[in-house]
């Protein structure tokens, strides 16, 4: 969730901009500098103003007199020392900064500036950081300060403690752009880190600075990461500061919200101990589709009139190779180590997978084959080669209620502990199809390295899997729905996945009409055919009719049909009416499944 916070006050924010700024903002500056004298101002975020390209500038945040912190993300271009930049303060006040000094392993980059009359922010030791613990982003996201003067923040909890590899690609957003190249420990977050946000501060429970924004992420993870506290400390030690403070630096207030108070650590359950991490055998190459080859340039090697068809190109590539898909290992969950049995995702299975490992500590692989599947809920069955040393998770046959808390836990990787989010039931029968099956829809954030990880509650009982989140629903992807199913539902199709029976849809629920466009009247659907077996077969409809409404509501098209009759389920008795020779005619119907 974003806050945002008053101007003026305990925490205030700084903008780079360009030269070329409106009357207006020069006004406000008189207005900023006359209230900075009543007002120390704690805190500073710096950032560049937005390109000629359209991209939003980032920030950085002041952790001495004199000098901000931000990373060479927060730049368009990367930057070098004694290269110089304008800065503005809320309000309009400008002072110029120069780039004082470059970490390459952190990306670190500090810039000096006169901070009269800004307070640096005390900083926090982030070595102590556990999953679950809350942390705040707070900095110029989407180009909060630009627009209105005023900084966004977000609230949220580390969600995984891992490493970026060293060797890995640089994460690109639209055109091809580099967005970050940090590699290395980071923790990551469910804290928002929009584009604008980068370099900008992240904060404890107590308002201390433990690391910067950073929009680099694992590619199966597509969650903001942070910069630690204490890989910044080359360029902090120049300063004089540490991780425990110094005389005159204050922690953050943060800004009053409707919310319970934030506790340092929020309680999330553990991880369940038969979390399995699993890697599939991708016959395709690497599970990434080969319909959109890799763009030969970038955006900017291109002349002008190239450079709107590469984009297109670029946003393709990136959509399918970093965001779709990825060739990281899978969660599933073990529910018979004796047999080597694992539940996942069916969306994992992309690539033309059949087979592939489970990866143990001290690097074990159990090999493993898929048994089943059932497409409609999304679920696979694996069947390793032996039994696996691993206990056997128990899924809750009782499901939860609309606000419960949960939190999903995945494993996409052995050498650090699970990833967790938190956050609540939003609703326990989603409906995607017109077919008797309900999604548990739940609002922690989740990826594709969620697919086939467990949801789990308060009391630590896994409660569901998490699935739908893959190439088929690419919506969904860090998008802040997550679809799972229950314990129940998994309990009633476990016995045909574990006899080997895959299903591929599921019957439609539905009137059991064949529709048409009426010719006369654009925007109106006719009957032109009527499904032997289903309710309609059996009712007064006839072919030929107009429908006018279901269930009270407008019938002007298939896709508008099938909403209305989402919420419904078989048996249930639907009124439609119908024009047929000039005259209105309502017509009961009765919902049943078919097939076709």
């Amino acid at each position: 969730m974003v806050y945002r916070i008053t101007l003026w006050g305990v925490l205030t924010l700084v903008l780079l901009v360009g030269p070329g700024l409106a009357p207006l903002l020069a006004a406000r500056a008189v207005a900023a500098a006359e209230t900075a004298t009543s007002s120390p101002l704690t805190a500073a975020v710096v950032g560049l103003p937005d390109s000629p390209e359209g991209l939003i500038g980032g920030s950085a945040v002041i952790v001495a007199p004199g000098f901000a912190l931000s990373l060479q993300e927060a730049f368009a271009k990367p930057v070098a020392p004694g290269e110089r930049r304008l800065v503005i303060l809320p309000g309009g006040v400008r002072r110029m900064a120069t780039v004082s000094r470059i970490d390459e392993p952190s990306t670190g980059v500090l810039l000096a500036f006169d901070t009269t009359g800004l307070i640096p922010v005390a900083l926090a030791d982030a070595t102590d950081l556990t999953i679950g613990s809350t942390v705040w982003t707070v900095g110029n996201s989407s180009g909060a300060i630009g627009d209105d003067g005023v900084p966004a923040i977000s609230r949220g909890i580390v969600s995984g403690l891992y490493p970026l590899p060293e060797d890995g690609p640089p994460m690109r957003g639209r055109g091809g752009r580099i967005l970050s190249r940090v590699a290395g420990p980071v923790f990551e977050i469910d804290a928002a880190v929009n584009d604008g946000g980068q370099g900008g501060a992240v904060l404890d429970a107590n308002g201390r600075l433990i690391g910067l924004a950073s929009l680099a992420t694992a590619r199966e993870r597509r969650l903001g990461t942070a910069v630690p506290l204490s890989r910044l400390m080359p360029l902090m030690i120049t300063l004089g500061r540490n991780a425990t403070g110094v005389d005159g630096a204050f922690p953050v207030q943060l800004p009053p919200v409707q919310l319970p108070p934030a506790a340092a650590v929020r309680d999330l359950p553990p991880p369940p101990a038969g979390l399995a991490l699993v890697a599939f055998n991708r016959l395709n190459g690497l599970g990434n589709p080969e319909s959109t080859a890799r763009p030969t340039k970038t955006v900017d090697q291109v002349p002008i009139y190239e450079r709107e068809r590469l984009e297109r190109w670029w946003d393709r590539y990136h959509h399918d190779q970093q965001v779709l898909w990825t060739d990281s290992p899978s969660a599933a969950l073990v529910i018979d180590p004796a047999n080597g049995l694992l539940l996942t995702a069916a969306a994992n299975l992309h690539g033309g997978a059949t087979s592939g490992r489970v990866l143990l500590p001290g690097g074990v692989e159990v090999p493993f084959v898929v048994r089943a599947v059932d497409i409609p809920l999304d679920l696979a069955l694996l069947a390793a080669t032996g039994p696996l040393p691993l206990p056997a998770v128990v899924i809750a046959a009782t499901g939860p209620v609309a606000g419960d808390a949960v939190a999903v836990v995945a494993r996409h990787r052995l050498d650090a502990p699970p990833t967790r989010t938190a956050g609540h039931v939003s609703c326990t029968q989603r409906r995607l199809d017109r077919a008797d099956i309900g999604y548990l829809q739940i609002d922690a954030r989740a990826n594709y390295a969620s697919l086939g990880g467990a949801v789990v509650d308060t009391a630590g009982r896994v409660i569901g899997i998490v699935v739908k989140s893959g190439p088929e629903s690419h919506w969904l992807i860090n998008s802040g729905v997550t679809l799972a199913i229950d314990g129940t539902t998994i309990a009633s199709a476990l016995p045909a996945l574990l006899a080997g029976t895959t299903r591929q849809k599921l019957p439609t629920l539905g009137l059991g009409l064949r529709l048409k466009e009426d010719p006369e009247s654009p925007g109106s659907v006719i009957i032109r055919a009527i499904i032997p077996g289903t309710g309609a077969a059996v009712s007064e409809l006839m072919v030929g009719d107009a429908l006018v409404s279901v269930d009270g509501r407008p019938a002007i098209s298939p896709p508008a049909l099938s909403r209305t009759l989402l919420r419904h389920r078989p048996g249930d008795t639907v009124p439609v009416e119908v024009r047929r020779n000039g005259k209105l005619v309502i017509v009961l119907v009765e919902l049943r499944e078919f097939n076709g």
